[in-house]
């Protein structure tokens, strides 16, 4: 029987578990669609992680909620599509097209949702004139030229070009004061290098 006085979620109130559960959705559900599931499939996977979050009888210590839901989501959306092969094998049902991606790690899946998270947060305090051009460049249905951005901001092409590195520096200024390692493989060294 698990020790319930360290546990994570088991003390906290019905609210509080329906906060964390609003609050990290996302993420289980990131995981379990990267491994091809069917909408039902992702929903019991999705089911499952909650139940084994409440099994579970603390989070490691080097790992943060996030990260910790997100291995236990992908530990789930691994197991639902290995149960549903051995059902189809079973039923001798295999020229159905089941996905077969390679398996993410969940990590990964925490580390992009929390990048992107982090970008967004940093593009919105940037100056109207950065925030602009870096939104019109990258986060259009395509990327534009630099002679397209020119015309659509209505100035010159190297007036463009200069903004855009000044924007994107100062974009990833902003986000490693936040994160020192941002946008570093963690295998370059100390930040400070």
């Amino acid at each position: 029987m698990p020790d319930d006085r360290n546990h994570p979620m088991r003390d906290r109130s019905e609210v509080d578990w329906q906060a964390e559960v609003g609050r990290l959705a996302q993420v289980v559900y990131a995981v379990c669609n990267r491994f091809g599931l069917q909408q039902a499939d992702v929903e019991e996977a999705f089911q499952d992680t909650w139940r084994i979050a409440l099994d579970k009888p603390e989070v490691p210590a080097d790992a943060g909620m996030p990260r910790w839901i997100a291995a236990i989501a992908g530990w789930c959306a691994r197991d639902v599509r290995r149960r549903r092969r051995r059902e189809l094998a079973a039923c001798g049902d295999l020229d159905r097209d089941v996905p077969d991606p390679d398996e993410p790690r969940p990590e990964d899946v925490v580390a992009a949702v929390e990048r992107e998270a982090a970008v967004r947060a940093a593009l919105a305090t940037l100056p109207e004139e950065y925030r602009r051009v870096l939104e019109e460049h990258y986060l259009g249905t395509a990327p534009l030229t630099h002679d397209e951005l020119a015309r659509r901001l209505g100035q010159a092409r190297g007036s463009v070009s200069r903004r855009l590195r000044k924007s994107l520096d100062e974009l990833g200024r902003r986000l490693r004061e936040v994160d020192p390692w941002f946008g570093r493989d963690p295998d370059e060294g100390t930040p400070g290098d």
